[in-house]
C-alpha cells in the first residue's frame, strides 16, 4: 500500500489524464470505510461528477456492505466528497477472553448484533494511470444504534471491557484507502 501510495503522489503519467471511465472497480482497506478492514468496491457514474458507488468487505464486526453517492468534480486528480449508508450483518457466537465485573479475565460468549452507519467522507484522487486511480478517504460514520452486541452467556462485563466493546463496534472516525481501475 506504501509503494502504490508514493507513486501516486509522484505521479506516473507526467500530463493530467481524464479518466472519463463509467463503470471502476477497486480494492479498498481502513477504518469504518466503505470496504471495511479489506475489500472490494466498485462505482458507475450516473452523471458528470456524481458516482453511485458501493463496497463490501471484512472487518471487525464481521462482513461490511455499503452504499453511497460521491460527488467528484475531477476523478482522475483532485478532492471528492460522499455520503452513505453501510451495514454489518453481525457475528453470532463470538468467544472472547474479557474482563467480567469481578476484575477477572473469562472466555465470554456474545454475539455480534447488526450495526449499521451513516457515512460523511472527504478523500482526494491521485491519477496512477489514464484509468487507474488511487484515492484516501477521511470522515465519520455516525453509528444508528449505541450498543450493537449482547452477551449470551449471562456473564457481566466490566465498565471497562463495556466502553471498549462500544468503541470497537461500527462508527467513528473514517479513514480509508485503495485502489480503482476504469473498466469502460
Amino acid at each position: 500500500m506504501l509503494s502504490v501510495f508514493s507513486i501516486a503522489l509522484f505521479k506516473v503519467n507526467a500530463q493530467s489524464d481524464t479518466c472519463n471511465k463509467t463503470l471502476y472497480f477497486g480494492l479498498g482497506a481502513g477504518i469504518n470505510n466503505y470496504t471495511a478492514l479489506l475489500g472490494v468496491s466498485g462505482s458507475v457514474r450516473v452523471h458528470d461528477k456524481l458516482f453511485v458507488r458501493a463496497g463490501c468487505g471484512v472487518g471487525g464486526w464481521g462482513l461490511k456492505y455499503s452504499i453511497g453517492l460521491k460527488y467528484d468534480a475531477h476523478y482522475d486528480e483532485g478532492w471528492n466528497f460522499g455520503i452513505g449508508y453501510s451495514i454489518c450483518p453481525g457475528v453470532n457466537n463470538v468467544k472472547a477472553n474479557l474482563q467480567v465485573e469481578s476484575g477477572v479475565n473469562k472466555e465470554v460468549t456474545m454475539n455480534y448484533s447488526a450495526a449499521s452507519t451513516i457515512n460523511l467522507t472527504v478523500g482526494h484522487n491521485w491519477s496512477i494511470s489514464k484509468s487507474i486511480v488511487f484515492y484516501m478517504d477521511f470522515g465519520y460514520a455516525i453509528p444508528l444504534q449505541s450498543t450493537a452486541w449482547t452477551v449470551t452467556d449471562g456473564s457481566v462485563l466490566s465498565k471497562t471491557t463495556k466502553s471498549g466493546l462500544n468503541l470497537l463496534q461500527p462508527g467513528g472516525l473514517i479513514i480509508g484507502a485503495g485502489i480503482t481501475f476504469g473498466i469502460f
